[in-house]
């Protein structure tokens, strides 16, 4: 009896662990948003599968930019780009946005200390237009 409580016990920290070192890896992008100044509509919510991404050029049908998106990860070491466009997206439906028109990506150099050296690293960054459709 002693053993199988030992043995769902180790069973339970393993699982715990697995599940902590599953988490604590994965780097979450911040999408933070600054809305257009002059602009005053305010866009309703909707499901991220309906944002269109946008990558060569402005929609041709009319539209108004609403505000400007910017994802970047704050862990370097953990940086993904393939993360930061479900992440866009995601934050893009939140605020209403139709579309996300996408400027070329790019790398920010970043400057951190680590045991009093000064290192110098690169994370990347995406940004782009919410546009909406009149």
């Amino acid at each position: 009896m002693a053993a199988c409580r030992r043995l769902a016990a180790l069973c339970l920290c393993l699982c715990m662990s697995t599940l902590a070192c599953g988490t604590a890896s994965v780097a979450r992008p911040k999408v933070a948003y600054t809305a257009a100044e002059g602009v005053t509509h305010t866009p309703a919510p909707r499901p991220p599968g309906e944002v269109e991404i946008l990558t060569l050029g402005a929609p041709a049908r009319a539209h108004v930019a609403v505000g400007r998106l910017t994802v970047r990860h704050d862990d370097g070491d953990r940086a993904e780009r393939a993360s930061q466009m479900p992440a866009l997206r995601a934050r893009a439906a939140e605020l209403g946005c139709d579309a996300v028109l996408i400027v070329p990506p790019y790398d920010e150099r970043v400057r951190v200390t680590y045991r009093f050296e000064h290192l110098t690293m690169t994370r990347p960054v995406l940004h782009g237009a919410c546009i909406v459709y009149e």
